[in-house]
């Protein structure tokens, strides 16, 4: 037993510091993960759950220097500032409001959003250095805001979703015209594609709707308390 410890403690030893510094990130991830579903409440659909993680793994796999999985899970608390953001926790853990579900118009402006959460922990990561950096209020240093709507409709593109929906989004949330200016720019420097949806989005909003009214006894409210 002690030369099996000892076997793999020499392994940890000699991880690369960017293998290590993933570990503790994922660790990290996993407690704040798990620290946060102790205060929050599930959407109990699996039919909303399996779509948001069909939408988020499509916009992931445009992501190839990820350096974990992401994990999507829809929950009733809107932690995520009045533009409904959802929090992404180190380890690629994303939580998604459901009134972000019900303030999206279309599913390119949902889609779009995931991305943008997305694309905020990558920027967190590229930016951090040895630290690991995130928040848990949709409220990020400039720096990272930029770099993650210009990343955000790369991906949203790619994946096939119209990335002017993420400054429709803006538009309605947001009154900085200067960070509308840049995301303008941003996806004009996009190639032309035909972007398609899976049609699945308004029955997705009526389940939203559903669970809401299930869990509370009274219809959802995008009203911040």
């Amino acid at each position: 037993m002690r030369l099996l410890v000892g076997f793999v403690s020499l392994l940890v030893l000699n991880l690369p510091a960017q293998d290590i510094r993933l570990q503790k990130e994922i660790a990290l991830g996993e407690k704040l993960a798990n620290q946060f579903r102790q205060n929050t409440t599930r959407i109990d659909s699996a039919s909303v759950q399996e779509y948001v993680d069909r939408i988020g793994q499509r916009l992931a796999a445009q992501i190839p220097d990820s350096r974990s999985p992401y994990r999507f899970e829809v929950v009733a608390d809107d932690r995520g500032g009045y533009a409904h953001q959802p929090l992404a926790f180190p380890g690629g853990y994303v939580f998604v409001p459901a009134p972000l579900i019900l303030a999206a118009q279309n599913e390119a402006e949902f889609a779009c959003m995931l991305a943008e959460a997305m694309a905020v922990l990558k920027a967190e990561n590229r930016q951090s250095g040895s630290e690991i950096w995130f928040s848990y209020e949709g409220v990020f240093p400039v720096a990272i805001a930029q770099q993650a709507d210009t990343d955000a409709v790369k991906i949203a593109s790619s994946a096939g979703f119209d990335p002017a929906a993420l400054g429709r989004y803006f538009a309605r949330v947001y009154q900085s015209e200067a960070r509308l200016a840049v995301l303008e720019e941003a996806i004009q420097r996009l190639p032309a594609r035909t972007y398609t949806g899976t049609g699945d989005f308004a029955r997705i909003q009526e389940e939203v709707r559903r669970a809401s009214v299930q869990r509370t006894g009274r219809p959802p409210s995008l009203l911040q308390k």
